[in-house]
């Protein structure tokens, strides 16, 4: 309980901050919205006196007095269209303004935050938090600007010109306004830990929407769509089930406040009658008084409904603001060193945890510069988490990654040393873009004229070359979400072909042909080959296929997050080790 108590206390403050860009605007809007409110008030007000006028001249006026009249309602009357109209203007670009800045910064934060956050949670959990976000934040502001903030002010002024009109009958309104809040309040309050409910609910859709699509060729394959089907019904079915719920309970509590609020309005009504009577109040006064005291509680109804949907917001706009809360694992050192490397790469000592499960244990090794080395060990043993220690997706727990013997990775610009090294992963992902813009990612934003000499260039060393011109559009073919339009090889191909274009000084292979056939395998070991006397390049592998490390400068086996061999691998086949019965029990196929 003192947790929820601690996010309402906090929700206002973190939205506050997150619109901090925009105080300036919040601030001509009250001003314009309170001119605004106070104007449209003078037509009760005008009208009362109108009628108090009839009453004393027994409906007789002269022809300049009912033009003063009728000018006087049409003045108020074009005021309030024209302030109404700036009002909106001013309030749309705005809401505007703030969906375009909210989208992109939280776009930019997603990037920002690094491979840990990613991996832990779920792509569709990610879209919902930013999509439903922005939506709510954007109508969470809108209520405020065109509806909040204008009742409130228009509650302020009405139980002020009540009070000077008749200061019983303003006690009275003024009094009545706090049981209405009150309820509201309180029946919100009951409702929040199903809201909580519902959102998660929502989250959890995203997930099983996400899961199915990316799988759908499983889905189909297995013909699971029955199955997956009722999943996501009865994930449905519980948001359904927790929305009534709320809504039974908001119908029964509004229907008690709607009672008690006629309640005071009959009150006032009967309480103007007697004020009439004694002679301390005109009929023209009553009818103003009337007017206003309907028009306010129409608006206090207003009032409970902008808090059903700020309270509805809350829940995604606070997991929203969450989201810029976060922070990256991997920082930027203060004096970021920007140096272009030779390729020499040293773990000293390099202890390494996911959360407390170990995965690397004290691991010293050297890779010299331009040298072609491999590793090798069981799954689990902790191969591919030295390539993300080297992209520096992770830091060592323990330990430290030298480069060139000189410099921690830790104190390099991150940019400027990602930029020289390249990563092929086993299931390396390939967007949704055309095939040269894959290929050609690492440069920017470019034309193809630009770079089209290097990326055909990569694209034949990868031996993409041949099948891209068989597709309709040759390299400039949208390759559809996750390259859902090409095979596994055809996939790995282009990601090797991204990376050999970015030339890197190192480059990190982590089962890069695991998808290709033994010709294509050996083509590409050629091409590195040759790229790799065109410049200097250190090259790292991650395989299981002896024709992938047979021929590299040094093997480094790996076992339970240790290095327990070294050597090439015709003297650790002599030795008779761990390799040795690695290769025996064929699991570096040749």
């Amino acid at each position: 309980m003192s947790k929820s108590k601690k996010v309402s206390t906090n929700f206002i403050p973190k939205v506050w901050r997150l619109l901090a860009p925009f105080k300036k605007d919040f601030y001509r809007i009250l001003a314009i919205t309170a001119l605004f409110e106070t104007i449209r008030l003078g037509g009760p007000y005008l009208f009362g006196k109108i009628l108090d006028l009839l009453v004393r001249t027994k409906g007789i006026l002269s022809l300049e007095t009912a033009l003063w009249v009728v000018g006087g309602l049409a003045g108020v009357r074009f005021l309030s269209i024209l302030i109404d109209y700036i009002t909106d203007y001013v309030i749309i670009k705005l809401l505007i303004n703030i969906e375009t800045h909210m989208s992109t910064r939280a776009f930019a934060k997603l990037l920002e935050l690094s491979l840990d956050y990613h991996e832990k949670v779920h792509t569709g959990t990610k879209i919902n938090i930013v999509n439903r976000g922005v939506d709510k934040l954007s109508q969470l502001v809108e209520s405020y600007v065109f509806e909040f903030q204008p009742v409130v002010i228009q509650l302020t002024v009405t139980s002020i010109l009540m009070i000077l009109t008749s200061w019983t009958i303003g006690i009275i309104f003024t009094f009545s306004i706090f049981p209405f809040i009150f309820i509201t309040f309180k029946i919100y309050q009951s409702t929040s830990l199903l809201r909580k409910r519902r959102h998660d609910a929502y989250e959890d859709s995203s997930d099983e929407i996400g899961d199915a699509i990316t799988n759908i060729t499983v889905v189909k394959a297995f013909a699971q769509e029955t199955r997956e089907n009722r999943s996501f019904g009865s994930i449905w079915g519980l948001i359904e089930s927790i929305s009534f719920t709320e809504v039974r309970r908001h119908l029964f509590t509004g229907f008690g406040r709607s009672i008690l609020m006629e309640g005071f309005y009959a009150g006032m009504l009967v309480l103007g009658l007697f004020e009439i009577k004694a002679g301390r109040l005109t009929v023209g006064s009553l009818v103003f008084l009337i007017t206003l005291t309907e028009r306010a509680y129409s608006h206090i109804y207003r009032l409970g409904r902008i808090y059903e949907r700020v309270m509805d917001a809350k829940e995604p706009v606070d997991r929203f603001t969450s989201l810029f809360s976060k922070s990256s694992s991997i920082k930027q050192a203060e004096n970021p060193i920007k140096v272009e490397i030779e390729g020499q790469i040293a773990f000293r000592h390099v202890t390494f945890a996911y959360s407390k499960r170990r995965v690397l244990r004290n691991v010293t090794l050297t890779i010299p510069a331009g040298s072609f080395v491999a590793l090798v060990g069981r799954s689990g043993s902790g191969k591919s988490t030295i390539a993300k220690l080297l992209s520096r997706y992770y830091d060592p727990t323990l330990g430290q990654i030298v480069l060139d013997g000189k410099y921690d990775l830790r104190n390099l610009d991150l940019d400027t040393y990602r930029a020289q090294t390249s990563v092929v992963f086993q299931d390396s992902p390939v967007p949704n873009r055309r095939i040269w813009e894959v290929i050609s990612y690492s440069a920017g934003k470019k034309t193809f004229a630009s770079v089209e000499k290097r990326v055909l260039h990569a694209a034949a060393l990868a031996h993409a070359h041949e099948f891209i011109l068989e597709l309709d559009r040759g390299y400039q073919t949208l390759i559809g979400e996750r390259g859902v339009k090409l095979s596994g090889g055809q996939r790995q191909r282009l990601a090797i072909a991204r990376a050999l274009f970015a030339e890197p000084k190192v480059l990190i292979m982590d089962e890069p042909t695991s998808h290709l056939d033994t010709m294509s395998e050996a083509l590409i070991q050629k091409a590195l080959e040759e790229m790799s006397r065109e410049h200097s390049m250190t090259k790292i592998i991650i395989a299981h296929r002896l024709s992938t490390v047979q021929h590299a400068d040094q093997i480094f086996v790996m076992e339970r997050g240790r290095v327990v061999e070294r050597g090439t691998h015709k003297k650790l086949l002599e030795n008779g080790g761990v390799y040795a019965d690695i290769v025996h029990q064929s699991e570096l196929k040749p």
